[in-house]
Order: structure tokens, then sequence, then C-alpha cells
């Protein structure tokens, strides 16, 4: 943890009690600020971040498998997507 008490490594993060995170759980590991998650989450540019309303929301499984093995599977398509992918590249298979 950092001097603000916020994780800084993958095993910190998968230690938290929850499932999904929010910008702050991951700032610190990312080492930017929470302003800049949330505005790159609705640009759509965070393959694993989410928008709910004007919440960022981070599946912890997601982030945690894109940032230790470069993909993550999606739960809506079983497709993975991989590092510089995104799942409209699989034309119209995200959509089943």
């Amino acid at each position: 943890m950092n001097d603000r008490g916020l994780p800084t490594n993958l095993e910190e993060i998968a230690a938290l009690p929850k499932n999904i995170l929010c910008p702050e759980d991951v700032c610190g590991y990312l080492e930017c600020d929470k302003y800049s998650i949330n505005c790159a989450s609705k640009a759509g540019t965070l393959p694993w971040a989410y928008q709910q309303g004007s919440k960022t929301r981070i599946p912890k499984e997601a982030f945690i498998n894109w940032h230790r093995y470069g993909r993550m599977q999606s739960l809506k398509s079983g497709l993975y997507a991989h590092a510089g992918e995104t799942l409209e590249m699989y034309g119209d298979a995200g959509n089943n």
C-alpha cells in the first residue's frame, strides 16, 4: 500500500474484499489519478472498465487478468480480448 493506503501491486488489489473496483482502488497501481481513469473509461479506451451511469466500474478479475496476462475473458461473448484488440474487431460476436 502507498502512503494514502491505496494498493500498489496486483496482489494487494486481489486481496481487496470486493469484486467490482472503483478507479481509486487501481490508481496507485497504475500510478495515475482516478480522474484519468474515469476519463479513459468514458472514452472507451480501457478494456477492463465500463461506465454505469456516471460511475466507472472495474471488474477485479478482468483488471488483474489484463495486467497479469495481457488478456481478459469476455463474460458476454466468451471471446478473449488481447492487448491492442477490442471486441468490435470480432464483428457481431459480442452481441450474442
